[in-house]
């Protein structure tokens, strides 16, 4: 058996401290640098937008309160050794839960299939506590400098597994934090951050879309760079209609408020223009709000140059011979292959940040 009179304790309270260092590190990571804004949302609905989540602090004390709750099942049931680490399985399972969000379960404010599950969870691991505690009475400490590395494996092992469990069932929804992060750099008006989120993944949905808009409108760039995101929902997601396309933080309201300023309105009516591949009204429009010559918005005269290339009997209001060309190789890359995910690749990976792309092959 165990002596806790042994001075080889030492060994066994080494591997204690290396656990307890592991678990706040990973738990105190785990919500500070991914799961801060999931947090942010939830007391945010939860507390109908009074109060505001510090990721900071609120990472430092849930973290501490998830350790004070391990310490606490450590003492009631004592195991130690080659299980120690068991003791941590109902701070992770709080933390799992905790981070396991989805908007729509926060809004209706229930966690159904954790009232089953949680409990079901928490009753194997007594039974599995019972059947340690036997095997306890009959377990030996080596006093040994290879025994004490064995056990911290054995232990930093079950940590690892149960970090798993906790990264598996936390919400890991890629779209859900990057719209989060946005809003997040939108409250603060830092624009240039939220761009920044999400920019090099082709995953997005119509509210990413939106909310891209609205940050470029801003910078005044939307006829510039709008064309560089992936875009979900064509005209439709330019603003929020809360419903398909909708903001969890940052109101919804000033977005469509903002984007009927004189300054950033026209850019909003050429893009939809744009989007809806009506390059004729385009056209006509864009002469209204912009002087035709080579400080156009980049997509504008992407635009243009398709327009005259698709009808070259209209006289072309608009001529660049560097742009002609980058569209005629755009349109011979198009009939290169047979294959049409090779051909598609091809393309995205040189032209898919222009807007001929998105006009033949946007959805």
């Amino acid at each position: 058996m165990f002596d806790d009179n042994n001075k080889t304790t030492s060994h066994y309270i080494y591997m204690r401290t290396i656990c307890a260092i592991v678990f706040v590190t990973f738990t105190f990571s785990y919500l500070f640098f991914y799961q801060s804004d999931v947090l942010t949302l939830t007391q945010h609905i939860l507390s109908g937008g009074k109060t505001h989540y510090q990721p900071l602090i609120g990472s430092l004390l849930i973290t501490l309160l998830l350790f004070l709750v391990q310490l606490g099942v450590y003492f009631l049931t004592r195991i130690r050794l080659r299980f120690h680490a068991l003791t941590y399985f109902p701070s992770l399972l709080l933390l799992a839960v905790l981070t396991n969000i989805e908007p729509e379960i926060i809004q209706n404010k229930t966690y159904i299939h954790w009232f089953w599950a949680a409990p079901l969870l928490l009753i194997i691991y007594v039974f599995a506590v019972f059947l340690v505690k036997q095997y306890q009475q009959i377990e030996t400490f080596e006093p040994k400098v290879s025994f004490a590395i064995k056990l911290l494996w054995i232990n930093l092992l079950q940590l690892f597994f149960m970090f798993l469990f906790v990264g598996v069932v936390g919400s890991n929804n890629d779209i859900l934090h990057y719209r989060l992060k946005m809003e997040t750099s939108i409250l603060r008006s830092d624009y240039e951050t939220a761009l920044s989120v999400g920019k090099k993944s082709l995953i997005s949905d119509s509210s990413l879309t939106m909310l891209r808009a609205f940050c470029l409108s801003q910078k005044h760039k939307l006829g510039e760079d709008f064309f560089t995101y992936p875009i979900v929902g064509g005209s439709e997601s330019l603003l929020p209609d809360n419903d398909n396309v909708k903001t969890y933080l940052f109101p919804s309201d000033s977005i469509i408020k903002l984007s009927k300023r004189k300054s950033v309105y026209y850019d909003y009516k050429l893009v939809k223009l744009l989007l809806d591949r009506n390059l004729s009204l385009f056209v006509k429009e864009l002469g209204k709000y912009y002087k035709i010559d080579s400080k156009l918005p980049v997509h504008y005269k992407e635009a243009l140059t398709l327009y005259a290339e698709k009808y070259p009997s209209e006289k072309a209001i608009f001529q660049d011979e560097a742009m002609k060309a980058d569209y005629l190789d755009f349109d011979k890359m198009k009939h290169s292959h047979t294959d049409k995910m090779a051909r598609m690749s091809e393309l995205r990976d040189v032209y898919g940040t222009t807007y001929w792309f998105y006009y033949f092959y946007g959805v």
